[in-house]
């Protein structure tokens, strides 16, 4: 029996050209991410927060640090803009 709500935020990402690089392209990075990607979104999952990126022109070593950045940009924006700011107030 499958669930009928997954409540989870998802962030997904790779590198365009990891289907360039052998080793990486037989594993299948590129296509089990976005194939797991749709599998999740035709099951309409209500409290789903997917969110999925090719990054291109980059590799699996250059992919990392935008998928990072993007993916705790995704992963944690409500408490973020939550957040006061980190600047100082202006003395009055």
């Amino acid at each position: 029996m499958r669930a009928r709500d997954l409540d989870v935020a998802l962030f997904l990402g790779a590198g365009e050209r990891e289907v360039d690089e052998y080793f990486l392209a037989i594993s299948g990075i590129v296509s089990s991410m976005t194939r797991f990607s749709e599998t999740l979104r035709l099951r309409h999952y209500p409290s789903l927060k997917l969110e999925t990126r090719i990054f291109a022109g980059e590799d699996h070593y250059t992919a990392v640090p935008r998928i990072v950045g993007e993916g705790i940009r995704h992963l944690w924006a409500e408490e973020a803009a939550r957040l006061p700011s980190s600047w100082p107030e202006p003395k009055q």
